[in-house]
C-alpha cells in the first residue's frame, strides 16, 4: 500500500474513494477490495492523461494492471465469499465477525445462545411464540423456568413477530424438533436466500424419519443449511463456562463463517464435514441418556451406566454409518461428547426424565414434569429408522 501511494497518491485515492463506496453499499470487504482493484488500472490512465498530463501512461497503465491483477489473486479466496455468504457483512471486533442473528426459540438454549450472541457484540434477536414467555423476560429479566438467575441483556430485542427473520446473516434454529417443520414453514415468505440456517434442534421427525438439518433444506432449498451440535447444556453456555461445539455444512466456507461468528473466549466451534453423523449423534445420545437415567432411577451401578454408554455409541454409530455418516465422527464432540455429558449431568431432561421413570413414574407424566424430553420423542423414530 505504501509503494502504491509513493507510485500514484492520486490514483490510489480514486481507489480507496471506490473501495469505500462499495463497503458502505454491500458490507462486503472482499468486494471493495476486488472493486478497488479493477479501478486502480481504470483510472491510472484517465489521472496520466488528464490531471498529471505526464509521460509514459502506457507503462504505468500495465504497471497498474499488474498490480490490480496481484491484488485480485491474493483476494482469490474472497471472491466466492459473497455468493456463498461465508463472509459477514459487518466489520470484525476482537478478530470475531460482528453479525446480525436472529434465534428462533427461546427456550433454555435458544436463549443462552442470544445472551453470548449479544455479549460478544452481535446484534440479536429473539423470537418466541409465546407472548407470555416474553412479557415475563421483559419484567423480570431473566426465564425463571429455564435459566433462573441468569440475567437476559436489555440489549436482545424479544418478539413474536416471526417476520423478524428478514435481512439477517443468520438464523439460528432453536425450536424442539416435533416443531422444527411447523416454524420453518412459517418463516419461508420471510427469509432472504443470502441468510446461513443454522440448526441445534436434535432429533428425528416422526413419519418421515428426517433429520432436522434435512426438514430445514426441505423448507429453504436457496439457502445455506448447518447444523450446530455437541455437549453444551444452556444453564453453562448461559453462565460462560467454557464450551466446545461443533458445526458442519455441506459448505466448509459456510463452517468457518459460523466458527468466526459465534466462537468467543468461552464457546470454541469446530468445524466437520459429516453433518450426518453430526446430526445422528446429537439425536440418538438422547436416547442412550434417557436409558442411562433408568439405571440411575433403578439404583443401578457405574459399571452398568458405562456398559450401556459404551454399547451404545456402538449402537449409534452403526446407524450413523448405514445413513452415510463417517465412523470417526461419533469419536468427537458430536458423539461421544454429547453422550458423555447428556449420560452425565442433572442439567440433562432427558436423564432427569429417566430417573423418574426408573423410579415408577410413568413415562408420560416424567415428561410433564421435566418439559422437554428429545429422547421420548426420539427412540420411536430411532426404532422405525433402524428397521429401514
Amino acid at each position: 500500500a505504501t509503494t502504491l501511494i509513493a507510485i500514484d497518491p492520486l490514483t490510489c485515492a480514486f481507489s480507496v474513494a471506490v473501495f469505500a463506496i462499495v463497503l458502505a453499499a454491500t458490507k462486503y470487504v472482499s468486494v471493495g477490495s476486488i472493486c478497488a482493484a479493477i479501478a486502480y488500472p481504470v483510472f491510472t490512465p484517465i489521472v496520466q492523461l488528464f490531471i498529471i498530463k505526464g509521460d509514459g501512461v502506457l507503462a504505468n497503465t500495465l504497471m497498474a494492471t499488474a498490480i490490480g491483477l496481484l491484488i485480485i489473486y491474493m483476494h482469490r479466496p474472497n471472491i466466492t465469499a459473497p455468493k456463498t455468504n461465508s463472509e459477514a457483512r459487518k466489520r470484525r471486533k476482537g478478530g470475531f465477525i460482528m453479525a446480525d442473528i436472529t434465534i428462533l426459540g427461546s427456550g433454555g438454549f435458544g436463549l443462552a445462545l442470544a445472551i453470548m450472541c449479544d455479549n460478544a457484540g452481535h446484534k440479536v434477536t429473539v423470537w418466541s411464540k409465546f407472548q407470555d414467555e416474553i412479557d415475563a423476560i421483559k419484567r423480570t429479566g431473566e426465564l425463571k423456568a429455564k435459566l433462573p438467575g441468569v440475567q437476559v441483556n436489555k440489549t436482545i430485542e424479544l418478539t413474536t413477530d416471526i417476520s423478524c427473520v428478514k435481512d439477517k446473516d443468520m438464523v439460528i434454529l432453536g425450536i424442539p424438533s416435533p416443531f422444527l417443520r411447523e416454524v420453518c414453514e412459517s418463516v419461508v415468505p420471510y427469509l432472504e436466500s443470502r441468510t446461513i440456517v443454522v440448526n441445534t434442534a436434535k432429533g428425528l421427525e416422526g413419519g418421515s424419519l428426517k433429520t432436522m438439518c434435512c426438514v430445514a433444506r426441505e423448507c429453504f432449498p436457496n439457502n445455506h443449511v448447518a447444523v450446530l451440535t455437541g455437549p453444551s447444556h444452556a444453564e453453562e453456555v448461559a453462565r460462560k463456562v467454557p464450551t466446545t461445539v461443533v458445526t458442519a455444512s455441506d459448505d466448509r466456507e459456510v463452517s468457518y463463517y459460523i466458527q468466526n461468528t459465534l466462537s468467543n473466549d468461552t464457546f470454541r466451534v469446530y468445524v466437520n464435514d459429516d453433518v450426518m453423523g453430526c446430526e445422528i449423534g446429537g439425536s440418538l445420545k438422547n436416547v442412550i441418556a434417557l436409558a442411562a437415567g433408568v439405571c440411575d432411577g433403578l439404583g443401578l451401578g457405574d459399571n452398568t451406566k458405562a456398559a450401556l454408554m459404551t454399547r451404545g455409541i456402538r449402537e449409534i454409530s452403526r446407524l450413523g454409518v448405514a445413513m452415510g455418516a463417517k465412523l470417526e465422527t461419533f469419536g468427537g464432540l458430536s458423539g461421544i461428547g454429547d453422550l458423555i455429558v447428556t449420560c452425565c449431568s442433572m442439567h440433562s431432561r432427558n436423564r432427569r426424565a429417566g430417573i423418574l421413570i426408573g423410579k415408577g413414574v410413568t413415562p408420560e407424566e416424567a415428561v410433564r414434569q421435566v418439559g422437554t424430553v428429545e429422547g421420548y420423542v426420539c427412540t420411536k423414530n430411532a426404532w422405525e429408522l433402524s428397521k429401514i
